[in-house]
């Protein structure tokens, strides 16, 4: 993942699954995003984030190579198949169907990895069935 400058990184919110880009055409041409809930990170608690869901605004950023998503409720991850996606990172994430989450992540063309915590457990990503797909354990992620 590329290093931006603070001054070139757009400013949004995330609460209650609502983002507000507040520098949307700064943000299109991104490939590179960490989605963490401001609500999780401020109260510091795994259980805050049930309802916390993927923003749907990610959608529009049809550039997305690297997109980590932390303290997020991540059932709607499939809505986001369309994307570039070629990394995929998740720290601290729910999800209520194990088999709906295999499917969601089965359904990006172009993965090549996979960035994972505690929150994504071996059983699932022994089912997941995409040849040549790298599993990365650890919070490196964030920082490249």
């Amino acid at each position: 993942m590329e290093k931006h400058e603070p001054d070139e990184i757009p400013i949004s919110d995330l609460t209650n699954s609502v983002m507000i880009i507040k520098d949307s055409n700064s943000m299109k041409d991104f490939e590179d995003l960490l989605f963490r809930s401001q609500y999780a990170a401020v109260v510091g608690e795994y259980a805050a984030i049930e309802n916390l869901l993927i923003p749907n605004d990610i959608v529009h950023l049809k550039k997305v190579k690297y997109l980590a998503l932390s303290y997020l409720d991540v059932d709607n991850l499939a809505d986001l198949n369309q994307l570039p996606i070629t990394h995929l990172g998740f720290e601290k994430i729910k999800y209520s169907d194990s088999n709906k989450l295999i499917a969601a992540i089965e359904g990006f063309k172009n993965l090549k990895e996979v960035f994972y915590d505690q929150s994504l457990p071996k059983n699932i990503r022994d089912s997941i069935r995409i040849p040549n797909l790298e599993f990365t354990e650890g919070e490196e992620w964030v920082s490249r």
